[in-house]
């Protein structure tokens, strides 16, 4: 009878070990993903802000050739100067080029997929 009990005394506490071992994983597991979620948005503002380069520059190697601005991204890509995959920001949205006729920038709507926000990001214009 004795054993029995014993044993039932310790299999409730290796019970209760393993719950407070698996909560604890599950806390620090909240804890770090906040991190994780942190550095993944700050890679995809910078992935971002390199894709606009990239399109500044496509946008450069138009204007060149053809001595006017682009209407949209998707002219860089007829023209050959940019591939279809560099068009789309990381979250999915497309890049867009704001300006006028003799002058234009490359803009990527940010996380919040809205353009004229603060999390929009852009390049320097050109001419």
């Amino acid at each position: 009878m004795n054993a029995r009990i014993a044993f039932v005394v310790i299999a409730l506490v290796t019970l209760v070990v393993v719950a407070l071992v698996a909560i604890g994983g599950v806390l620090t597991l909240g804890i770090a993903g906040t991190g994780v979620a942190s550095k993944l948005a700050d890679s995809q503002e910078k992935q971002a802000a390199l894709q606009v380069t990239k399109v500044e520059q496509a946008l450069e190697i138009y204007t060149l050739r053809h001595n006017a601005l682009p209407s949209d991204v998707d002219a860089l890509v007829d023209d050959g100067a940019l591939k279809r995959s560099d068009t789309v920001d990381p979250w999915g949205h497309p890049f867009v080029i704001q300006g006028t006729k003799h002058e234009a920038k490359v803009v990527c709507a940010g996380p919040d997929g809205r353009l004229g926000t603060a999390d929009d990001i852009g390049g320097r214009a050109a001419r």
